[in-house]
């Protein structure tokens, strides 16, 4: 690899490392109202829960066209559509009942959607190696909101 593509590389390692190190920001509880507040089909929030079908539905159409396609890094971009599935499936658990409790799964579908997506750009615009070398650093952070939900105000 040659200097650019190790820069950045230990750019997405440093970004990843500084992530690693913050505590969680808490969210304030007024972020939780929105727009939508009528009731269909006895649903609070019903057009907010249902507008992320359409998540679900273009993760689950990409899987199945790149299981027909020969595409170089096909596990990141496989990892991209899940993550997009995961995106519909949070963020509508999330919208069910607005909360800080729940805004975790609304927020890890879309990260763990952009960590693949930003590493399969660099694969293909920048360098395979680097693509792959920092797909695991860039979806790492994904794994510890679980473990630190956000707080109550």
């Amino acid at each position: 690899m040659n200097w650019q593509t190790w820069l950045i590389v230990g750019l997405g390692l440093a970004a990843a490392v500084g992530l690693w190190s913050w505590k969680p920001i808490p969210q304030d509880v007024q972020y939780h109202h929105f727009a939508d507040q009528r009731r269909l089909l006895g649903r609070l929030h019903a057009l907010n829960v249902w507008s992320n079908a359409p998540f679900v539905g273009v993760g689950l159409a990409g899987l199945i066209w790149l299981a027909g396609h020969d595409v170089p890094q096909r596990w990141i971009w496989a990892s991209f559509f899940v993550g997009v599935v995961l995106t519909g499936l949070g963020s509508g658990y999330y919208h069910l009942n607005p909360a800080n409790t729940s805004l975790v799964w609304d927020r890890l579908g879309m990260t763990t959607a952009f960590a693949p997506f930003f590493a399969g750009v660099i694969a293909e615009r920048v360098s395979p190696p680097a693509g792959g070398w920092l797909f695991g650093p860039m979806l790492a952070p994904n794994c510890w909101p679980l473990g630190s939900l956000p707080q109550r105000r």
